[in-house]
């Protein structure tokens, strides 16, 4: 074989760069920050509109001599595209980006700058999501080995990740209409119902669907509790508490912190006026406090003690009574603070 034919062969072998080695390469296509995000290299798509992105492409070129030199011309066309992940359908997302000559003159820099913006269609990522391709050819003129042959390049695929998703789906929220206590049943109206369930530890109620968006709650034991009404609508939760029998008491006044050498009330509320109340408050004997009860009332008295004591807690139980039944009971703890150290 001819030894400079030879030669011309290894050369060409070796010098022809791969995709990813062309002397005219996209060095990055960039996203701001309000739109990308950086950790899954994904972009955010719009479900009910056009998307566009605002984006910086960067070119680079060889910084060798012979690419270099003012007899040198530079075109090159840069094109994005979106892909399917389901039907694996593209379409051209981006106009046409342009680098010329021009872009270079008066610099030595390799590395160029464009800012276009990339429209992707209405409708045509679905929820499998998607990515986008950047390809890019240049026009070879009047340059070195082994492109020395004028014409159009092949078009090349950067190997840049940029992904695609749908923004979250954004559902109507759900409201629970109905009574907050119910004796024996109550009817519910939910708008906008998702995943309907009841949440209740203690299995005294059970709900059934009406239709219409009506469900109706019933009491299937005579004692009371809380129960919740759940509606999940998406990854979004909907509830209502709702009270099956006797609603409990409440208790205001007084403090609950107490010190010594003090006389302290504490009023316990019904929640129906047609009930009766139940109040456990009690003192034992070498307490250094005493409780009495006049009416609907609790009287708390704390007696003089040293300050090294540890401190006291002291337990009031109030239970509401009707027709319902009787109310799950309602526990009020005072500290009694004695000083330093755990309570008795």
């Amino acid at each position: 074989m001819n030894i400079k034919l030879f030669y011309i062969i290894v050369l060409s072998i070796i010098s022809f760069p791969t995709v990813f080695g062309q002397p005219i390469e996209v060095a990055n296509f960039d996203f701001s920050a309000s739109v990308w995000d950086s950790s899954t290299k994904t972009l955010q798509v719009k479900r009910s509109e056009n998307s566009t992105f605002a984006s910086t492409v960067r070119i680079i070129r060889t910084n060798l001599p012979e690419w270099t030199h003012s007899g040198l011309a530079f075109n090159v066309e840069i094109a994005a595209f979106a892909v399917d992940n389901y039907s694996q359908q593209s379409v051209k997302i981006s106009d046409d980006i342009h680098f010329s000559t021009s872009d270079f003159t008066g610099s030595t820099s390799t590395s160029i700058f464009k800012y276009p913006t990339l429209t992707l269609p209405n409708g045509f990522i679905g929820e499998e999501g998607g990515y986008i391709v950047i390809k890019w050819r240049f026009y070879k003129k009047n340059y070195p080995f082994p492109y020395d042959e004028d014409g159009w390049t092949d078009w090349f695929t950067s190997d840049l990740e940029i992904n695609l998703k749908l923004a979250p789906l954004v559902l109507p929220s759900s409201t629970i209409d109905g009574p907050d206590i119910i004796c024996d049943n109550g009817i519910y109206t939910i708008t906008n119902p998702g995943e309907i369930s009841l949440i209740d530890p203690s299995g005294i109620a059970q709900i059934s669907y009406l239709g219409d968006n009506k469900w109706r709650l019933s009491r299937i034991e005579f004692i009371s509790g809380e129960v919740k009404i759940k509606s999940k609508v998406g990854d979004v939760e909907y509830s209502k508490s709702v009270i099956i029998g006797a609603k409990a008491p409440s208790i205001l006044g007084g403090s609950k912190v107490v010190w010594s050498g003090n006389t302290y009330y504490y009023d316990v509320i019904k929640s129906d006026p047609n009930s009766s109340l139940n109040i456990e408050a009690n003192s034992f004997p070498g307490m250094p406090y005493s409780i009495s009860i006049i009416e609907n009332r609790i009287k708390l008295e704390t007696f003089n003690i040293n300050s090294n004591v540890n401190d006291y807690l002291i337990k009031f139980k109030v239970t509401e009574s009707n027709s319902c039944g009787v109310s799950i009971p309602l526990i009020y703890t005072v500290r009694f603070r004695g000083g330093e150290g755990p309570a008795q």
